[in-house]
């Protein structure tokens, strides 16, 4: 969970649910600061306890806990905060649930038209209905699209699976020394991953 300069944060002071927009200026550990637009540096002092709300990626977001240190006046209808963070949890937001998996898989970047070499191999640490998270030996790119080839077990058999999808995330740690680059891959075509 990161806090970015130039990232915009949903924010609220705990005490009346008012709910403001800000934009991140600085970060340093724990403490930022922002602009809040909309809002005098009378509406804020320090010591108010600020909930702010984070979207890491699509599938999560963080809710943090945070105390004012410091407000001073911006320009226009905005005021500048200063805040420490001092508790913050993160809030799963996944349209399908995940299952861990060790499923051995192949992947091609595409447009590749013919596959005369042999495909990288990966593995896949977890399969949800929209996606996986695919460890690999190289580093990809968010935004890569993929040709993935894996099999599943169902009703004890295995069956082939074929499907494109797109690098949406970097996962921060794999699990798996052989692989040490992980990443989040959605399907681009879910509903027609067991078709035919």
């Amino acid at each position: 969970m990161e806090l970015k300069p130039g990232q915009t944060i949903g924010i609220q002071k705990k005490e009346d649910q008012q709910k403001y927009e800000a934009v991140v200026l600085s970060t340093c550990h724990n403490s930022c600061s922002i602009t809040l637009h909309g809002a005098s540096s009378d509406a804020f002092f320090p010591g108010d306890e600020l909930v702010i709300e984070l979207t890491q990626w699509e599938d999560a977001l963080y809710i943090l806990h945070a105390l004012v240190t410091n407000v001073t006046e911006g320009r226009g209808a905005s005021c500048c905060l200063q805040f420490n963070v001092f508790d913050f949890q993160r809030i799963q937001r996944r349209k399908s649930e995940r299952m861990a998996v060790n499923i051995p898989a192949e992947y091609a970047p595409l447009p590749e038209k013919k596959f005369d070499r042999e495909m990288p191999q990966g593995l896949i640490q977890n399969i949800s209905r929209t996606g996986v998270l695919l460890s690999v030996q190289n580093p990809l790119n968010v935004g890569d699209e993929l040709l993935l080839l894996f099999e599943i077990a169902l009703n004890k058999e295995k069956v082939p699976i074929g499907t494109t999808g797109k690098v949406v995330r970097v996962h921060r740690d794999s699990l798996h020394p052989k692989f040490p680059y992980s990443y989040g891959i959605k399907f681009k075509n879910p509903e027609r991953l067991l078709a035919g």
